[in-house]
């Protein structure tokens, strides 16, 4: 199985820029996002029975 996810750090730039347009406007935005590290995921993944072959992040 391959499979693509966004790790931390992703969409970080945006969302940053985004919770400070709001502030500036006055209202409050508060994430709702999930982005792990490639080791938490791959704790997950491990806990569930997996074997991971390779795990990495890239910018």
């Amino acid at each position: 199985m391959i499979c693509e996810f966004g790790t931390s750090g992703n969409i970080a730039t945006i969302e940053n820029a985004f919770i400070k347009v709001c502030q500036d406007l006055g209202y409050e935005y508060k994430p709702k996002f999930n982005f792990p590290t490639t080791k938490h995921f791959a704790d997950l993944l491990t806990k569930k029975g997996f074997i991971i072959d390779k795990i990495y992040d890239y910018d």
